[in-house]
């Protein structure tokens, strides 16, 4: 109610601050709650959970790389204390969390890790291969990488399908049984969680540059360094327009026929925009 601090706790400690350390200090560090605990990202190599009921120190969990003794040294001519950065550094290494496990994707480690929610102990690890960031977890995890898309087990790692995308725009949401991904090229695929198929289409592209997506029950918005865009969702139009009505205005008409076309009726978009015309 004051804004005073209630408490603190500290999750590592370094041998120098991050702004002589020029491999941290521009990171973000996200924290994760769920179940009562908050795990916390330190970008210094270590996986930190905290317990909010009892306010210590759970469990932490190295999971970056070993560094690489051979490395050059900084421009502060100190070693480096961290591996070499993996992927894109644009994508921030989020903490997933879903059915008492914790997926990571640390921005300087080779391996995509699974860890016990309760315990910090290893349940999983993968080789990250392309992989950019983790889109979306739930039975399964969706991994980005720069060409393509992969579904793992969340149980136990395995592979379930992958399937080439092209190069993400940025992070994508997940929307019911699908994840929508963001491509160059103003591109949207909706990929079925279930199978990897792209139920996307290729009839429309966005004249907008697409980035980070997030939705509401209505629109998807798309954050890109041209601004914030937002588009409807199919279900949201079709429950506003009653295509059975004959008086339907032309903007209403037109819209339902970008609509078909948009869900691959291409068919039918056409015979829709043909009526239009046709008075």
């Amino acid at each position: 109610r004051t804004g005073g601090v209630i408490w603190t706790q500290p999750l590592c400690t370094l041998d120098r601050s991050e702004q002589f350390d020029p491999e941290r200090h521009d990171i973000a560090c996200l924290p994760v709650r769920e179940d009562g605990i908050v795990v916390c990202p330190t970008n210094t190599g270590l996986l930190v959970a905290v317990d909010q009921v009892r306010l210590n120190l759970l469990w932490a969990a190295f999971v970056d790389d070993l560094p690489d003794p051979k490395r050059p040294q900084t421009r502060f001519g100190a070693r480096p204390v961290q591996a070499a950065v993996s992927g894109y550094p644009g994508y921030a290494s989020h903490v997933l969390i879903s059915r008492g496990r914790v997926v990571y994707l640390p921005g300087h480690s080779s391996q995509l890790h699974c860890l016990d929610l309760a315990t910090g102990k290893f349940v999983w690890s993968v080789p990250r291969g392309d992989a950019e960031f983790v889109g979306t977890v739930s039975d399964s995890v969706v991994v980005v990488g720069r060409q393509s898309c992969r579904s793992l087990s969340l149980e136990d790692g395995r592979e379930l399908w992958s399937m080439p995308t092209g190069v993400p725009a940025g992070r994508g949401v997940a929307i019911g049984n699908h994840y929508l991904l963001p491509l160059d090229g103003g591109r949207l695929a909706a990929i079925d969680l279930s199978t990897g198929v792209d139920q996307g289409t290729n009839a429309f592209r966005s004249r907008t540059a697409l980035g980070h997506l997030v939705a509401d029950e209505q629109r998807v918005y798309s954050l890109s360094q041209r601004g914030l865009a937002a588009f409807p969702e199919v279900d949201f139009i079709l429950a506003d327009i009653d295509p059975s009505k004959a008086d339907l205005d032309p903007s209403r008409q037109i819209m339902l026929a970008e609509v078909a076309a948009v869900q691959g009726n291409l068919d039918g978009g056409a015979s829709g925009l043909k009526k239009i015309l046709s008075g």
